[in-house]
This record gives C-alpha cells, sequence and structure tokens, in this order.
C-alpha cells in the first residue's frame, strides 16, 4: 500500500485503476480487502495468551485509528521519517474503511469465490479452519 501511494500521490505518476477501500470494483474484490493476522495453528495451540493479546493490541489500534486518524499519522511520521506527511495521512484515510478486526463469515464466503471461479481449489475453505474464531472475544472488544 505505501508504494502505490508513494507513485499516486507523492510522485503523481500513476493512479489507481480500482481502489477496493474506495467501494470501486467487483464486490467481491471490496469485500476481500482487510488487513489480517497469519499463525499456524501449531503456533496459537503453543502461545493462545499470546496470539490473544496480539489480537486485542490489534483491534484497539484499529478503533484508535478509526477514531482518531491523526493519532496514526504522528507514529506513522516516526516509523517512515522520509515520507511526506501528508502522503501518509492519505494512505490511513484511504484504509481507515479496513481497520476493522472481523473477518464475517460473508466476507470468507466471497473470499471463497475468487480461487474457485479462477479454478485454483473446487471447495470453500471452512470460516472456522481459516478465522481463529476461539478469539472473537478479543476482537470483539
Amino acid at each position: 500500500m505505501v508504494r502505490g501511494a508513494v507513485i499516486v500521490h507523492q510522485l503523481k505518476i500513476g493512479r489507481y485503476f480500482i481502489e477496493p477501500l474506495r467501494d470501486q470494483g467487483p464486490r467481491f474484490r471490496r469485500d476481500m480487502t482487510f488487513p489480517t493476522l497469519q499463525a499456524s495453528d501449531r503456533y496459537i495451540q503453543a502461545n493462545p495468551h499470546i496470539v490473544e493479546r496480539v489480537v486485542r493490541a490489534v483491534a484497539k489500534t484499529q478503533k484508535r485509528l478509526r477514531e482518531d486518524p491523526e493519532a496514526g499519522g504522528k507514529v506513522a511520521q516516526k516509523q517512515f521519517p522520509s515520507l511526506d506527511v501528508e502522503l501518509l495521512r492519505a494512505i490511513i484515510l484511504l484504509q481507515k474503511a479496513s481497520y476493522v478486526p472481523t473477518i464475517t463469515e460473508e466476507a470468507m464466503r466471497i473470499s471463497n469465490q475468487f480461487p474457485k471461479q479462477a479454478g485454483v481449489v473446487k471447495g470453500d475453505f471452512p470460516y472456522d479452519k481459516v478465522v481463529a474464531v476461539q478469539f472473537k472475544a478479543a476482537w470483539e472488544q
């Protein structure tokens, strides 16, 4: 995302063809745009307390970014000091709609359609095998 934002907003040598986060493009693409945390089942089973704390921290951070994007801009400036402040704000505002710590069953159903239509898989990936539903309380805080 940062590279694309630099090309579009800072260098002004490109443009977005489709911006799913601004409700552009096909429906299935819009529902596939969400940040994720990824870990193996083995890691989750061995470290449930760590995983739960990370999920809570991400959910809390996403909530803060939705409510106060300027706070995110200040942190982003520290992480990316060479990038233009306005560019960082643009990235955060563009991503704001995706700062939701939940992957719904509907989003998973829609996400399953793409690999099936492409012929990569024959069936759906089950929601509870992809999403660590045991941490639902942590992301719904």
